[in-house]
């Protein structure tokens, strides 16, 4: 059975209870433990863990005290968890079998470290950069630089002594960024976009040239039906992640909901419709195939009446399982197919603005779909986090918040998280990293 407060203790106990912060946090813990007998472990290591990062553990407070919707959801998301499935707590000698590099900050690159991070924990495309460069001796540029990259990072998961982290300075200027530009915040999915289409050009006539479009590779139908006469007008796209609503809609599912969701033409807004005039028309999206690798951008950042940026911290579910199969309609199709999905990682911004914060991302680094083994990545450090920290830390609120989340079809699972084994690894990698000086082990 969980421990009570009295019974509990955190690891800093003497600096925390000795501080101001400390006699009020073990004032909200003696009263939060009249409201519920015992307190469930996962909320209190909830709490210890983010007291290490102490401008997050105290904003949790903070919000609490104040009565922040969002922290008080968790709170309740946290407080009725069954006691018997509070797997939240990450044993000491699990921890120590998993070891991890991180990326250097070089300035303002905390998102673009979350990004390589989340891609190089895909091992099957971590396995196609490498067959690229292995293929292809003379790719250079973008592709180059994050196979180096990549091979850092595999080598420092492989030794469990090490404690370093790699530089992403080939690759930020490979990008063609120099001096203020990499201290400046760019867009992820924009990011994201360069980097997969100059990997898919770089890939061809390699074993990896269909790598690309294997994993992330989306269809739908644009449609545009006219509602007076019978005409209609559709244009099939492909697409390599999807850009969802977080305003107005309460979780994952009503933001699909919203996406495909038809919109009348009409008065000034009337169809075209070639040989029959202006006409009143249904537009809409179909999706005919949902891809292995799903990368979900949330639109966390929108603009103001006055045109500038704000975030949106409002409240936003998702799962770590999802099903997608209602939204795929595809008449081509002869057999149906399902569309489940498992969370991989959760890109997370922390801060209260644009202008500002620190992006981390929080991955499932486990080859066993039904366990929960969720490291924080946040530039060099990675820690072993809870599913809660994860995924219900993360729904809103002014400071901890997701914006991009990637999803793995179940269908395809135990191919995409494969190991990437070492001798998966060109050889002559090695001698490449370490002519880089710039990408060399730090």
């Amino acid at each position: 059975m969980p421990p009570s407060y009295n019974s509990y203790s955190p690891k800093n106990n003497n600096s925390l209870v000795s501080s101001i912060g400390g006699r009020i946090t073990k004032l909200f813990f003696s009263c939060l433990s009249i409201i519920t007998k015992p307190i469930p472990n996962s909320f209190l290591f909830f709490l210890e863990e983010q007291y290490h990062d102490f401008p997050t553990f105290w904003h949790y407070l903070m919000m609490l005290a104040l009565g922040s919707s969002s922290s008080i959801y968790i709170l309740k998301k946290v407080l009725t968890k069954k006691n018997s499935n509070d797997n939240n707590n990450i044993k000491e000698e699990e921890v120590k079998k998993k070891v991890y590099g991180g990326i250097r900050n070089e300035g303002a690159t905390c998102y673009l470290n979350s990004l390589l991070q989340t891609l190089f924990h895909i091992p099957l495309f971590r396995k196609s950069v490498f067959y690229m460069v292995e293929d292809n001796k003379g790719v250079d540029s973008i592709s180059e630089a994050l196979a180096i990259l990549f091979y850092e990072l595999q080598n420092l998961q492989l030794d469990e002594t090490s404690h370093n982290v790699v530089s992403t300075n080939k690759l930020t200027k490979s990008f063609g960024w120099s001096g203020r530009e990499v201290f400046e915040q760019h867009d992820i999915q924009e990011v994201a976009r360069i980097l997969l289409e100059d990997l898919q050009k770089k890939m061809g006539n390699t074993r990896a040239q269909k790598t690309i479009d294997y994993l992330f590779n989306g269809t739908c139908e644009s449609v545009i039906e006219c509602i007076n006469i019978k005409y209609k007008s559709s244009r099939v796209e492909h697409f390599h992640d999807i850009q969802l609503d977080v305003k107005g809609c309460k979780d994952i599912y009503q933001s699909f909901d919203k996406y495909i969701k038809s919109e009348i033409l009409d008065g000034d807004n009337m169809y075209n419709a070639e040989n029959h005039g202006l006409q009143k028309a249904r537009k809409y999206i179909n999706f005919k195939e949902l891809p292995r690798v799903l990368m979900l951008h949330l639109k966390r950042f929108d603009f103001t009446q006055f045109g500038t940026l704000q975030k949106i911290s409002d409240m936003y579910e998702f799962y770590q399982h999802i099903d997608l199969t209602k939204y795929v309609k595809n008449t081509n199709s002869k057999r149906s197919k399902s569309y489940e999905y498992t969370l991989h990682a959760v890109l997370i911004h922390k801060g209260s603005s644009v202008e500002s914060g620190h992006y981390v991302v929080a991955i499932n680094v486990s080859e066993d779909i039904t366990k929960q083994e969720w490291y924080l990545f946040d530039d060099a450090k990675a820690t072993p986090i809870s599913s809660i920290q994860a995924i219900d830390a993360n729904f809103g609120g002014a400071f901890s918040t997701a914006y991009m989340l990637v999803y793995i079809r179940n269908d395809v699972l135990g191919e995409v998280l494969k190991p990437v084994l070492q001798e998966d690894v060109p050889t002559f990698l090695k001698t490449k990293a370490q002519q880089d000086s710039s990408c060399t082990i730090l």
